[in-house]
């Protein structure tokens, strides 16, 4: 007994000296923990990141700090890190609904949606009471056009937590983008009630009634937008004052400038003679360098300015200014003030004879085509079409001709293709060169980008393709446009079929006739 007792005592010994270093191991790191949490709730993001080391060095399975390292690096914009130390963490405790829910919003961030829908789908199984799973729930199938299961989480959401801003805002969008604009008026008026200054919200409740043919009621909430009017004063001796509509301004001076976006300048630019006819000298600045220098040559011609300032002068002291997007809500300018526009644009005669000349002699209608946007808009991925999308309408007796300016990677083989379709988007330096070009158009068929507001601008025939609920400008089920008589619009019959609009304007363009007209220079 004796001689087995003393290995006895040995294994006891060393078990429980192994059993204390495990429990010393688990104190360091919850000290250590505590610490990095510390860090990280102070915002010390880099020291928090390199505490969560400490902790995984001494004990690689901790879940927690796995977890939050992720958060960590989420916070530090480094999302594709953050999906690879969050999915650790899932990896060892598969139960951790927080860890689904932050790994949606890191892959969410990344554009990586359907994974995202599946954490968050994870998420609301361990943690169906949360608000917020459900909210972000409602994002990401929004972005993946799945609207009525976005609805229905929003829904749920608000079931859990009636005054939920975010959710109701949510909830409008997703409204908005099922065409029940009425509702989604409702939605957003809900979420008013609760916070009342959101400048977000008043500009998408204007984004709803100007869609609805409201532009009066729409206007005064229209600017609640970012206006940008510091980009302005840095480069104005003195604004004055703002200019609402109620001030006289004959013999007045009024600097009218421009907020970000080719395609907002060219639609707003058309008010400039109006506000020139109150007797006002009138003069523009486009304040964004890359933007003027593209623009001036066409805005040269702007019925209304007496000056169009270059984006590096410094504009002199006038009387009033006012924001281009800013002048229908001073003008009180409603559907019926539209009626009667006119081409307020107006390409270089010199520049349309020598497009004529590179064109050559026209022996067959000429069909301009433009299919894709600036793919940095938040709204690029409803307005563009996949060039391969858009082909199968580009048959015919007719002669193609891309206005793309900016041509896509995966554009290039596409085009290699299509040696018909004439490309010359070398030789488009500016909106001048465009203008001309589109003066030998028979017609132009564009996607909503700035070269379908040119086109109307310039009084050209234009057949614009919109999706299923399309920009404010272009209102409901309408096939004419208020803004631009000259243009006809072919819409999305269901969320996403541009299939069906490319085939409707392939009918159309077999079944037009094209005189063979004289260019107007």
């Amino acid at each position: 007994m004796t001689d087995l007792g003393l290995p006895l005592r040995k294994i006891w010994w060393q078990f429980d000296r192994m059993v204390g270093a495990r429990a010393r191991q688990n104190a360091a790191a919850r000290r250590l923990l505590a610490r990095a949490q510390d860090l990280h709730q102070q915002n010390k993001l880099a020291e928090a990141e390199e505490a969560y080391g400490h902790v995984l060095a001494l004990a690689p399975r901790h879940v927690e700090a796995w977890h939050l390292a992720g958060v960590v690096q989420m916070q530090r914009e480094n999302d594709a890190g953050a999906v690879e130390l969050i999915s650790r963490a899932l990896h060892i405790e598969p139960a951790l609904g927080t860890a689904w829910y932050d790994l949606g919003n890191a892959l969410m961030r990344l554009n990586r949606h359907e994974e995202a829908v599946a954490c968050y789908d994870r998420a609301v199984q361990l943690n169906p009471a949360q608000p917020k799973i459900w909210k972000d729930r409602g994002a990401a199938l929004r972005r993946l056009d799945r609207l009525a299961d976005s609805l229905d989480s929003y829904d749920r959401a608000l079931a859990l937590r009636p005054d939920y801003v975010e959710a109701l805002i949510g909830r409008g969008t997703a409204l908005h983008d099922l065409k029940r604009v009425p509702e989604a008026l409702t939605s957003y008026g809900r979420a008013l009630a609760l916070r009342p200054g959101d400048g977000p919200i008043h500009h998408n409740r204007a984004l709803c009634k100007l869609l609805l043919g409201d532009l009066r009621g729409a206007w005064p909430e229209f600017e609640w937008r970012q206006s940008h009017l510091e980009a302005v004063r840095a480069k104005s001796r003195g604004l004055g004052a703002r200019w609402d509509g109620s001030q006289p301004l004959a013999g007045k001076s009024i600097l009218l400038w421009a907020e970000p976006g080719f395609g907002e300048t060219i639609h707003f630019c058309r008010f400039a003679r109006l506000v020139a006819a109150r007797g006002a000298q009138v003069l523009l600045l486009v304040p964004d360098a890359r933007e003027a220098d593209v623009l001036a040559p066409l805005l040269q011609g702007l019925e209304g300015p007496s000056c169009l300032l270059r984006s590096d002068e410094l504009a002199p002291e006038t009387d009033y200014h006012c924001s281009l997007l800013s002048l229908p809500l001073a003008l009180q300018i409603d559907l019926d003030s539209l009626s009667a526009e006119r081409p307020y644009l107006h390409a270089d005669p010199a520049r349309v004879a020598a497009w004529g000349a590179r064109l050559g002699p026209r022996r067959l209608p000429r069909i301009g085509l433009a299919w894709s946007g600036n793919p940095a808009r938040s709204n690029d991925r409803k307005r563009s079409i996949p060039l391969q999308q858009f082909l199968p309408m580009v048959q015919g007796p007719f002669e193609f001709v891309s206005i793309q300016k900016d041509l896509r990677e995966t554009d290039m083989p596409v085009l290699a293709q299509r040696p018909d379709i004439r490309r010359f988007e070398d030789a488009l330096q500016d909106f001048g060169d465009t203008a001309a070009l589109l003066q030998h158009m028979d017609v132009v068929v564009s996607v909503d980008t700035s070269v379908a507001h040119l086109a109307g601008a310039l009084g050209r025939p234009v057949w614009i393709l919109l999706s299923y609920v399309a920009d404010w400008r272009y209102l409901l089920d309408r096939d004419d446009s208020p803004w631009y008589p000259t243009a006809r619009l072919f819409r999305q019959p269901a969320i996403g079929d541009w299939s069906s609009v490319c085939a409707a304007v392939g009918r159309e363009l077999a079944a037009t006739t094209f005189p063979l007209a004289e260019v107007a220079v």
